[in-house]
Formats: structure tokens, sequence, C-alpha cells
């Protein structure tokens, strides 16, 4: 009979990652419905509003938000789907690729919140301007 040495420590670390990457689904989901506001945004306020450069510039940079938020979205997917069998297993053995992934995603989600963030500000001060 083998004996399964079990390292606690290691599942809760993997349990608090799986946590951390559902609260990132929901930071996505936040982030792509903020990005279909302020999309609606951007196109109700017309030409008087804002002008058409700094309109086009604006749709371009929501645009590649959006892409980003996608891009992130298969990345996350498929790290949760990585990491599931994991949770599952009695003595897990990640390997440093997770790890890396992890980091890089923790990241992404960041700039992409700070990519909305300087959006918003852009959208305010072009209204400001017009």
């Amino acid at each position: 009979m083998k004996t399964i040495n079990e390292d606690h420590e290691l599942e809760f670390e993997l349990q608090e990652v799986y946590l951390t990457s559902k609260q990132w689904l929901s930071d996505l989901a936040f982030l792509d419905e903020e990005t279909h506001f302020l999309e609606e945004q951007l196109t109700a306020t017309g030409d008087h509003l804002i002008p058409a450069n700094s309109q086009r510039n604006l749709a371009v940079r929501l645009q590649n938000a959006k892409q980003i938020h996608s891009n992130i979205r298969t990345t996350l997917d498929n790290f949760v789907k990585r990491l599931e069998p994991l949770l599952l297993e009695s003595a897990p053995v990640p390997d440093l690729k997770l790890l890396e992934d992890f980091i890089a995603l923790q990241t992404a989600i960041q700039d992409a919140l700070a990519i909305l963030k300087g959006f918003k500000y852009a959208l305010v001060e072009a209204r400001r301007a017009a």
C-alpha cells in the first residue's frame, strides 16, 4: 500500500489561487459591463460634444480595451481549467508555469482596470474640452 503525502498548506494555497481567479472572472465581467456602458456614452455624445478626432481616438482605445479583456478572459479560462484538477488531487503537484501564469494574469487584470480608468478620464476630459 502506497502512502500519499498530503500537503495541506499547498492545498490551501491552491484553493486561494482558485478563489482569486474566480474573483478575476467577476472583475472581467465588471470590465465588460463598464466598457459597454462607456461605449454607449461615447456614441451617444454625438459630434457636438466631443470633437470628431477625439471621438475616433477614444473609439479605437475602447476597442483595444475590449480586445485586451477578451484575451485575458481566454487566458484566465485556460488557467482555471488547469487549476481545477489540482484541487481534486490528494497530492497535487503544480508546475512553475502555473505560478508564472498566475502572476501574468494578476498583472494583466490590474493593467486592464488601469486602462479602463484612463479611458474614463480621457472621455471626461474630451467632454470638458468641447
